[in-house]
């Protein structure tokens, strides 16, 4: 045929082959796409009876793609330039489109709603029928000029927005309620803010910085806010930002890149890089279950990935490894410190069918120093159980946690490997007694 294919509606089949994975029939001629070494050479070649007719910078809007195998998607990533790094795999890949200017879950559909009325289905990302989306509305937002206010995040289930402004000079981060258009300012004398997110429970918000500082603000206490080092935003690029549902999960990112933290850890839980692919991330979003999270970007392609946080190893060290990340979470609570729990081993059942059932205490001892009156120490106590099916994990329960307060006069005497001792006591008894 004489016709360019590129300019006709070809519908592409998968062959199972990573370097050779789509092929089609039009007019009885069969067509064969090949995966090149990108970006040293065009991602794709258009192959015909073993002959090389055309190279293809990018997949044709007229073509339509089927929706890629895991198991294809896991050899074809290297291929084209995506790497993962640390607990993280990519899941599904969409079809090119417009650039992603925001993301959201319907979860009644099963869908992800990509801009004003795209919509992807939930597991697969393959395109389903367009249907506009009907966020939750709120009053127009009157924003101080004469401060350069901008909003960087709105939570209108939560009622609020958050914005940055400049005073006299100095930059700062500001709460806005959607009903009243009050403000409270929750800081002044920052450096330029790139991006915010509100945590899904309303009480706290992420800030981003152009240096990559994120800042943590507690909207129910106002208290100092907390901070992290996330990799700054690159120049001229849109910067997203998320927050997990436990509140602790936070994901940050700009240009190319993706890191997912939680505060103060030094390194990356999970991090991606899309820069070989010549795409740039323009909005992000945690999946509802906490076990994944969206990227769209500016090519129009939205990305799911899946944190692998339950599997963990089958060694004993990252066994235990996760049942300290696991109290740690339950000691710190709504806050966001990194404790590192001692975690002590004192039951081990194995059964037949490959599970494992670790029974253990746990607790943390921290000293505190009081601006006015009297100092004290506190210390927590953790016991539970926790199941592995190999190098899964399948639980980690905490069972029973004990707060003690200890007064500046009674921690000279205060024994805590004698405490941790006894209750580990009693909590071996308790397990045998309800076993």
């Amino acid at each position: 045929m004489n016709e360019d294919l590129t300019t006709i509606g070809v519908t592409w089949k998968h062959t199972g082959d990573a370097e050779f994975p789509y092929t089609a029939e039009v007019e009885g001629k069969r067509y064969t796409i090949r995966v090149n070494d990108f970006p040293a050479e065009p991602l794709y070649t258009l192959i015909s009876e073993g002959t090389e007719l055309q190279d293809l910078e990018d997949w044709p809007a007229a073509w339509a793609m089927p929706a890629p195998p895991e198991a294809l998607l896991a050899l074809l990533a290297p291929k084209v330039g995506l790497q993962c790094q640390g607990a993280v795999r990519l899941a599904a890949t969409s079809k090119p489109g417009e650039p992603v200017a925001s993301l959201a879950v319907a979860l009644e559909e099963e869908e992800i709603v990509v801009g004003s009325s795209r919509r992807l289905a939930l597991t697969t990302l393959g395109e389903r029928p367009a249907k506009p989306y009907e966020p939750l509305t709120y009053a127009a937002i009157e924003l101080d000029e004469s401060e350069q206010e901008r909003i960087l995040a709105i939570a209108p289930e939560r009622g609020i927005a958050i914005a940055a402004f400049v005073a006299e000079g100095r930059h700062g981060v500001r709460q806005r309620h959607l009903r009243s258009n009050a403000t409270r300012d929750l800081a002044v004398g920052q450096r330029p803010m790139v991006a915010a997110a509100v945590a899904p429970d309303g009480k706290s918000v992420l800030v981003l910085d152009e240096e990559g500082r994120v800042l943590r603000y507690d909207l129910t206490t106002l208290a100092f806010p907390t901070s992290a080092a996330a990799r700054p935003p690159a120049p001229g690029k849109r910067a997203c930002l998320d927050v997990g549902r436990n509140g602790r999960l936070w994901l940050a990112a700009s240009g190319g890149s993706i890191e997912v933290r939680m505060m103060r850890d030094e390194k990356p839980l999970a991090s991606v890089d899309l820069s070989s692919l010549g795409e740039d991330v323009t909005s992000v979003l945690f999946l509802p279950d906490g076990r994944g999270f969206l990227a769209g970007t500016s090519r129009g392609v939205v990305r799911r990935f899946e944190l692998l946080v339950d599997r963990v190893g089958a060694s004993r060290e990252a066994r235990v490894a996760a049942i300290v990340d696991a109290v740690d979470e339950a000691i710190a609570g709504t806050h966001w410190e990194r404790y590192q729990p001692r975690v002590e081993i004192y039951e081990e059942r194995n059964e037949e069918t490959g599970l494992t059932t670790l029974s253990f205490v746990a607790d943390h001892y921290e000293y505190h120093h009081a601006q006015s009156g009297s100092d004290w120490a506190e210390h927590v106590l953790c016991a539970g159980h926790a199941t592995f099916d190999r190098e899964r994990c399948m639980e980690i329960v905490i069972a029973t946690t004990d707060r003690r307060r200890i007064t500046e006069r009674h921690d000279e005497t205060y024994d805590s490997t004698a405490a941790l001792a006894a209750f580990r006591a009693a909590a071996a008894r308790e397990r045998a007694s309800s076993t």
